[in-house]
């Protein structure tokens, strides 16, 4: 990550998040982004931690990919926190990366979205998501993200398989 922080505290455990320098360089990064993505990274609620439609605590549930080469990822609402679950299409994928690291304890699952950021690369974009357990990098010619009623969605747990087993 270039500008949001994610730190692991130990007294309270937990983490540290900011995007304070982040939000401060996206006006600069309208013109260099794809319209979706820079319609995703700059939504008001993005970096309210607090919102409804923060990034923040979702947790990673799917990942899946189409024959075009596109890739799409489900992240389930924090039942305490959001209202809708949300999906994200990456479009014309030149590089995923998925680096899985215990760093905050032991979790099931691949743990919930500490903080993250989406910057110009090519051919578009690229999107770093910082996990409780790990990171996720996508390099893309644009993302769409679409958040979801839960009620009237479901998103099915994610399915890893080691590579030998391929």
């Amino acid at each position: 990550m270039k500008f949001v922080k994610a730190y692991p505290n130990t007294d309270p455990p937990g983490f540290t998040v900011g995007a304070d320098e982040y939000i401060e360089q996206l006006p600069a990064l309208e013109k260099l982004l794809p319209a979706e993505s820079w319609s995703f990274a700059s939504a008001p609620e993005h970096y309210n931690f607090f919102g409804t439609r923060c990034v923040k605590d979702l947790e990673l549930e799917t990942v899946s990919n189409d024959d075009q080469g596109d890739i799409l990822i489900g992240l389930s609402p924090n039942k305490f926190k959001h209202d809708y679950g949300l999906t994200i299409k990456y479009i014309g994928v030149t590089r995923f990366e998925l680096y899985l690291d215990r760093r905050g304890g032991t979790f099931d699952g691949l743990g919930s979205v500490l903080i993250d950021e989406i910057l110009p690369a090519r051919p578009g974009c690229s999107h770093e998501i910082t996990l409780t357990v790990g990171d996720l990098y996508i390099e893309c010619a644009d993302l769409q993200a679409t958040w979801l009623d839960t009620a009237n969605a479901t998103i099915a747990p994610i399915t890893m398989t080691k590579a030998e087993d391929r």
